[in-house]
């Protein structure tokens, strides 16, 4: 979970976090994951406040080994979707790791499945943000505050680092910022408008579609026409997609 304001209790933070995912469906599970280690990283009467509000606290012993959080939240998500795999299911992840990216691109595939993202706009890898269905800001669009700037922002809190909500029905977003490789970044990109072009072109999508819909979406990323042609070649070069021989042949 990222940082909770000080004008906050855990209540007023359960509270603002299932009134923005009501939309989406009623939710049956909300796991919060801790390190029990770090009394410090939690206020015991909000870690209370969350329990209370029907929160299931989770801590995450360490005991000098890494990324336990993670697996426990990605083991505990697959196990969650696996006996909803009939009736479908849309888990939520406030998190700014970008190893969920993987994840979440692979739930895609799953169209009972629908993936909502929690992060911070200004400092989430944009890997992470084009892998999830749907995105949110946990400050604009759950907090509903300015965020602060980089000088008021907490030292990043990895005993909090991710809060986990499932939402029953599947209808259509802590770390700081890392370095993003701009190419692998732009790949991405691409990859994510290709699977939502399908969705209304079909299976087979035209280059011109495709480099039409990046400078729509992400101007400033893409602005020069090389600079899309470079990707789409790049794709290709990594086995993502297949080009056709002329321009307007199907990707």
């Amino acid at each position: 979970m990222f940082h909770i304001p000080s004008g906050y209790s855990g209540l007023d933070a359960v509270k603002v976090i299932r009134s923005t995912l009501q939309p989406f469906g009623n939710i049956s599970q909300f796991n919060v994951y801790l390190q029990i280690s770090d009394t410090a990283s939690l206020s015991a009467k909000k870690r209370s406040y969350l329990q209370l509000s029907g929160c299931h606290v989770i801590d995450t012993p360490h005991m000098n080994r890494k990324e336990v959080a993670d697996k426990m939240i990605i083991v505990d998500a697959l196990l969650y979707l696996i006996n909803c795999k009939e009736g479908g299911a849309t888990p939520c992840f406030i998190t700014g790791d970008q190893d969920y990216a993987y994840l979440l691109s692979q739930l895609k595939a799953h169209t009972k499945f629908r993936t909502i993202l929690v992060c911070q706009h200004a400092t989430s890898p944009a890997v992470l943000e084009s892998a999830a269905d749907h995105v949110l800001s946990w400050y604009n669009d759950v907090l509903k505050i300015t965020p602060p700037s980089p000088q008021q922002r907490p030292t990043p809190n990895y005993s909090e680092r991710t809060t986990r909500e499932i939402v029953e029905r599947p209808l259509p977003s802590c770390y700081y910022a890392e370095e993003v490789d701009p190419e692998r970044e732009r790949v991405a990109l691409l990859l994510s408008i290709i699977e939502k072009l399908q969705i209304t072109e079909g299976p087979e999508v035209k280059r011109s579609s495709v480099g039409r819909t990046l400078l729509e979406t992400y101007p400033q990323k893409f602005c020069e026409k090389e600079i899309r042609t470079e990707t789409i070649l790049r794709a290709n070069e990594k086995g993502f997609v297949t080009l056709g021989e002329k321009r307007e042949t199907p990707l």
